[in-house]
């Protein structure tokens, strides 16, 4: 098994130049001077985003004088076809002066709000992670930390939104013994030789069916819960305790207190029938189905951070995530807040808008001082939108929010000051009711 870089490296020794350094989002992978498509399954660039999902956002782009492969602002492992056979992908949060976005801190703000949280698990057709648990695992020397805090929060959620709605109940058979009465089937050669041939005829093994939630599909359900909270306790989940996921699991826990713990096994997942009623059940599975591959099937084996650890394929949509952490942050700030509603037949819909602030803003999760020409042309034409327009008073002012990845701009979101630099004010001048925000985002020291 392959990375794609040691495979780059082997097939093309002396030929083309490839970054030593881990591949991190939105970076260059490989230079070529000749054009060698045909090598991969890959799109060249063309802005379509939800074609290069597939590939975790690695594409091609052309340059006069070389091909550049490079990676997009997805962080996950992925598997890529190439005429030899598949290499992994592995592409890491981008480290700048030392630090990286910290993943829990971000996910803290988003879940202080169920209205925010409910999107965690996906929105506008794609989910901010996404996790292929059909694929063969790819394996790793240590633990992967986005995979580790993204699985455990996306199931949580999940659970959440499942136990809103209520557990699935379902039929389930029963043999018990009975004394001085009669219910379903009598199985009449168990009774015979447990009491009849004792002299005991008062008494019988029935057959019968209780209409319980102690069914196959939430046993599962709850032991990967159990795995979960076995691992927070463990001295290699003592990174991921904070008060919502201890509290949230304590919930969750006794929601499922009527459900058995038992031994789940591969075998036992074949055998689940998913009513469509109940489709959070089909996500919530396969989220189990990766935690009990990763802390074990047993419910009273301990788990561990020795020995090689697996991932499956799993992709982060970075933009959709900070779309989501720009929101919590608004409405904390502002009661009205409308996120991702549409106003035309052609499906054009800003990020946010606040009415009574008359604003019309998209985030974008981008770096780089000077803020691109397409963004200010997309968030032009939202101005002109007719119905969007009909919500305000005024002219609305229209903004554009981009990370600040130096932690050095401390202004708060609706502040009323200033969130540009001097360069963006100059460049601003030639339109009309036009900002930009940077917005801090929680960051880590790399170790």
């Amino acid at each position: 098994m392959k990375s794609l870089q040691e495979w780059l490296a082997d097939t093309f020794p002396n030929q083309i130049e490839v970054k030593e350094e881990a591949i991190t989002e939105h970076s260059v992978v490989a230079y070529f001077k000749e054009p060698v498509t045909e090598l991969f399954k890959l799109f060249p660039w063309s802005g379509e985003e939800n074609k290069f999902t597939s590939t975790l956002g690695i594409h091609w782009e052309q340059t006069k004088e070389v091909f550049v492969l490079k990676s997009h602002y997805y962080v996950g492992i992925w598997w890529l076809p190439t005429k030899e056979g598949e290499v992994y992908i592995k592409v890491a949060p981008k480290v700048r002066q030392n630090k990286r976005l910290n993943f829990l801190k971000v996910l803290e703000e988003i879940l202080k709000d169920s209205e925010v949280s409910r999107f965690l698990t996906g929105y506008r057709g794609d989910s901010i992670f996404l996790i292929k648990e059909n694929a063969p695992p790819i394996k790793l020397e240590a633990f992967d930390l986005p995979y580790i805090v993204f699985l455990i929060v996306s199931y949580l959620v999940t659970l959440d939104k499942l136990a809103k709605k209520g557990l699935k109940k379902d039929y389930l058979p029963v043999e018990k013994a009975l004394k001085n009465r009669l219910r379903g089937k009598v199985l009449i050669t168990k009774t015979f030789k447990r009491f009849h041939s004792r002299t005991d005829i008062t008494s019988n093994i029935c057959r019968f069916y209780l209409y319980s939630v102690d069914s196959l599909e939430n046993r599962i359900l709850k032991l990967a819960l159990w795995k979960i909270k076995q691992f927070l306790l463990s001295p290699a989940g003592q990174f991921l305790n904070n008060t919502f996921l201890s509290t949230k699991l304590k919930e969750l826990l006794h929601l499922f207190e009527p459900v058995s713990l038992v031994k789940i096994s591969n075998r036992d997942f074949q055998r689940v029938k998913i009513n469509p009623f109940y489709g959070e059940y089909r996500v919530a599975l396969k989220l189990a189905y990766a935690i009990l591959n990763w802390l074990g099937f047993e419910p009273f084996e301990a788990v561990t951070s020795k020995g090689t650890f697996f991932v499956y394929p799993y992709r982060i949509n970075m933009p959709l995530l900070f779309e989501l952490y720009v929101y919590s942050l608004l409405k904390k700030k502002e009661k009205d807040v409308l996120f991702q509603t549409e106003y035309t037949r052609r499906k054009l819909r800003p990020d946010f808008i606040l009415p009574e602030k008359g604003i019309i803003a998209d985030a974008k999760y981008k770096e780089g001082k000077t803020p691109d020409v397409e963004d200010l042309k997309q968030l032009s034409l939202y101005g002109r939108i007719q119905k969007l327009r009909n919500l305000f008073k005024r002219e609305p002012t229209l903004v554009l929010i981009y990370p600040d990845f130096e932690g050095k701009n401390e202004t708060s979101l609706l502040s009323g000051e200033s969130m540009q630099n001097s360069h963006e004010r100059e460049m601003l001048q030639d339109f009309h009711d036009m900002e930009i925000w940077r917005i801090p985002v929680p960051l880590e020291e790399v170790s």
